[in-house]
């Protein structure tokens, strides 16, 4: 009688807990997208709250709106804020159509147990979405173009890359970054034509990240000075049409991070390591000028640094992820006269955090 008992209690729970979750589901994709981060928590010490969540920034209110067992990596919004991309413990892909309340529409898997995932991105033109394959034991990289109707994947050239390469996209055209040669190529996904259209002679440099404007006609490049005891980071302005690049921030006394791009593409926005007073210091720049706005200065705890720095579409908040040694914050800055900051969300790992598209 009372083992009956105590199945029912069990099933009445669990029972509870599904529409639970179903109500916060239904409750987070009816949010105003334009107030909404998504974000990848990874709890170690309870999986229940490994998943995907949005955040509600007026509400200040995370729902999950999806659940896994697995450590999820990453994550990429198509275009049209209609699917989620989600990379799970490196070797699988899982498509979201979070029109339909998030239902998995389309999976795969790396094909191959060597194999791990490094980087996905979205085609605007034909939805189709890129990401690359690295076999951990020869550090060859595959590049896979994915039908999302058809679940039809095809193997596209590239030329001899490793998994150092930082990849980004702008209409319909890869670019890639060769650490190692100093060298930004594109691919024209098109005609599969692959160009180098700038190379750095610089001895004294390794080139690790880029980020292309929104007209896609410029590029902030990270320079990591491979000469200096903190390995000082210039960030460099590539200017397409001129074949020119400009050191924008250069300095001995500062480490500057990565940047981000304003939607309207006249502003970046940085953080800089005051290797002083150990502050860090949050910066706008305007690439053309060369003017720079301070915005506000953090305290920087031991093990610290500063992550996924991103604009929100009215270019009027900037967020970014703070990697602590135990933990992890998203943190919300906004841009005023007097910049103001606020950290409401908190777990042991982030892995990925994006504005939702509309």
């Amino acid at each position: 009688m009372l083992t009956r008992i105590i199945l029912r209690l069990s099933r009445l729970l669990i029972l509870v807990l599904m529409l639970l979750v179903l109500g916060i589901r239904i409750l987070a994709l009816g949010l105003p997208s334009g107030e909404q981060v998504t974000y990848v928590a990874n709890d170690t010490n309870s999986m229940i709250r490994t998943g995907v969540y949005m955040h509600d920034l007026q509400r200040n209110v995370s729902a999950l709106v999806y659940q896994d067992s697995r450590i999820l990596r990453g994550m990429e919004w198509s275009p049209n804020g209609q699917y989620l991309l989600i990379v799970s413990q490196r070797t699988q892909l899982k498509l979201l159509d979070m029109s339909r309340g998030g239902r998995i529409v389309q999976s795969w898997d790396s094909f191959g147990r060597q194999f791990v995932i490094v980087f996905v991105g979205w085609l605007e033109n034909t939805g189709n979405f890129l990401f690359t394959l690295v076999n951990s034991d020869t550090q060859e990289t595959q590049l896979m173009e994915l039908d999302i109707l058809t679940g039809e994947w095809t193997e596209l050239d590239l030329p001899d890359v490793t998994a150092r390469h930082w990849y980004g996209i702008g209409d319909d055209i890869l670019y890639f970054l060769n650490p190692g040669q100093n060298q930004l190529a594109r691919l024209d996904m098109t005609s599969g034509q692959i160009t180098t259209i700038y190379e750095w002679d610089r001895a004294d440099a390794s080139y690790q990240w880029f980020r292309i404007s929104p007209d896609g006609s410029r590029f902030i490049v990270s320079a990591v000075q491979i000469d200096t005891v903190f390995g000082n980071v210039d960030l460099l302005l590539l200017n397409l049409e001129s074949g020119t690049t400009d050191n924008l921030t250069q300095s001995r006394r500062e480490v500057d991070g990565a940047s981000t791009w304003a939607n309207n593409g006249d502003i970046i926005a940085f953080p800089s390591y005051d290797l002083s007073n150990d502050d860090i210091n949050f910066y706008q720049l305007n690439p053309s000028t060369g003017k720079r706005q301070f915005l506000l200065s953090k305290s920087q705890p031991p093990y610290f640094s500063v992550r996924f720095l991103e604009f929100s579409r009215d270019d009027q908040q900037l967020m970014f992820l703070e990697d602590h040694d135990e933990f992890m914050r998203i943190c919300i800055m906004v841009i005023t006269n007097s910049a103001s900051l606020s950290c409401p969300i908190s777990h042991d790992f982030i892995s990925s955090l994006a504005w939702r598209p509309e």
